[in-house]
């Protein structure tokens, strides 16, 4: 190629003045998303992951009413002073802490372990699977507490038996306040729970059944349920890339010839980053949470599913529909 045409190359490939001054939209606003191109405005002070999530499709109220659900903080304090306890062994710890309280802060340090431990009960049994019709609700109000057992086999909700705890008063200075004693509550909530549920077969679970892994990832808290829910919510938004690798078929794999598998790409690398990432805007105990560890969460949820052979569920928007 002559110098000549070099120089006229070179001259074609530069931007006429026009078209350097059409980009209106500022650079750190633009993105490519599975090959088209964004241009959007973000609030001031919103995080970036929100407007990547919405780019896609995905509606961050779903993924907040996700968040949401998470157990608080107390919660999760409940599961790391019992460890590993059985609900039946903490019963018996509650009460002697109870029996063997002299002043009045150990007393109600009792009574709101006790209180804590009813909250976690209800969490696990309204999470029993639907062949179990019952279900129970807690209603707080200015005026009490209303305690509510459910049946749900038919179509309509169905109230079994409930129970309206009036707040006492107290004085606060020389005002009255409404207060809600916890150890009632607390102790007409088990009656409940004895009479309608199965809280012998309860007694030998794990506070937290349905959010905790029998075995933690290492530098990860113990919730791993929201990340599990994330993951089947906004999978469909995102596109994995497919590879083939080379690995062993068959029951020995040494004398098995190596052969090429083609991956259904389960693990998006945007995806994994984007769930860190809501979970540390949203969460307060999720601070360096890092993507190979959600990587690691949702490789156990799929083995599990895989295991039970379960993988048909609700995934994107589906999972709402049929909540509603």
């Amino acid at each position: 190629m002559t110098s000549r045409n070099r120089r006229k190359r070179r001259t074609q490939r530069q931007p006429t003045p026009h078209q350097v001054g059409a980009e209106t939209t500022p650079p750190t606003l633009r993105r490519e998303v599975d090959g088209t191109t964004l241009a959007q405005t973000r609030a001031p002070g919103e995080p970036a992951v929100i407007e990547r999530v919405s780019a896609r499709g995905a509606e961050y109220t779903h993924v907040r009413t996700i968040v949401v659900s998470v157990p608080p903080p107390l919660g999760i304090m409940f599961w790391t002073l019992f460890g590993a306890k059985s609900y039946r062994t903490v019963d018996k710890d509650i009460s002697d802490r109870a029996r063997a309280a002299r002043t009045s802060e150990e007393r109600d340090y009792a009574m709101a372990l006790r209180w804590e431990f009813c909250l976690q009960v209800i969490r696990d049994l309204n999470n029993l699977p639907p062949t179990f019709k019952r279900r129970f609700q807690l209603l707080a109000s200015q005026t009490g507490t209303r305690l509510v057992v459910y049946d749900i086999s038919k179509r309509q909700p169905r109230v079994v038996e409930e129970q309206q705890i009036a707040h006492e008063i107290r004085t606060l200075g020389d005002k009255p306040v409404l207060w809600a004693n916890l150890d009632v509550v607390s102790q007409a909530t088990l009656a409940l729970l004895w009479k309608y549920f199965p809280m012998r077969e309860l007694l030998s679970w794990r506070p937290g059944r349905y959010w905790r892994t029998r075995r933690s990832p290492q530098g990860w808290p113990l919730i791993i349920r929201a990340i599990e829910m994330l993951y089947d919510y906004l999978l469909p938004f995102y596109q994995a890339r497919r590879y083939t690798r080379r690995r062993s078929v068959g029951s020995d794999p040494r004398s098995q010839p190596l052969r090429r598998v083609r991956t259904r790409g389960d693990y998006p690398r945007d995806l994994l980053v984007d769930i860190a990432e809501i979970l540390r805007v949203e969460l307060a105990a999720a601070q360096g949470l890092a993507a190979a560890q959600v990587q690691a969460a949702i490789q156990r949820y799929l083995h599990r599913r895989r295991k039970q052979r379960r993988l048909k569920r609700p995934l994107g928007p589906d999972m709402f529909r049929d909540a509603s």
